[in-house]
């Protein structure tokens, strides 16, 4: 919400935009681009967080690995490090087109 111009804010506030109408029809739709960038990170962090989870037997991707860590299974290692990554590049990917789109619509 801090990147909304705020001039742009004031001029819907001199047509005579309510708090309400300010949020849904100016603030949230110039926002949102940020939004989406903001959770496209931390979602990519969340899967790389949530591999460590493994380490203390609470599933996952991680299991995976630690298991191959402990077996010196290299096959497993690999095997759990593709995965993981693979999960967290098509998140990436998939919120950074979504991000471009609300870009490209907001111009």
């Amino acid at each position: 919400m801090r990147d909304v111009p705020p001039d742009i804010v004031e001029a819907a506030r001199g047509m005579g935009f309510g708090p309400w109408r300010l949020l849904t029809r100016v603030e949230l739709p110039l926002a949102t681009p940020v939004i989406v960038a903001g959770l496209r990170i931390a979602t990519v962090t969340v899967i790389g967080i949530a591999t460590i989870a493994g380490y203390v037997n609470a599933g996952g991707l991680g299991t995976l690995i630690f298991e191959g860590i402990q077996q010196t299974f290299a096959t497993k290692i690999v095997v759990g490090g593709l995965l993981t990554s693979l999960m967290a590049i098509v998140a990436d990917v998939t919120l950074t087109r979504v991000e471009r789109r609300l870009r490209a619509r907001r111009s």
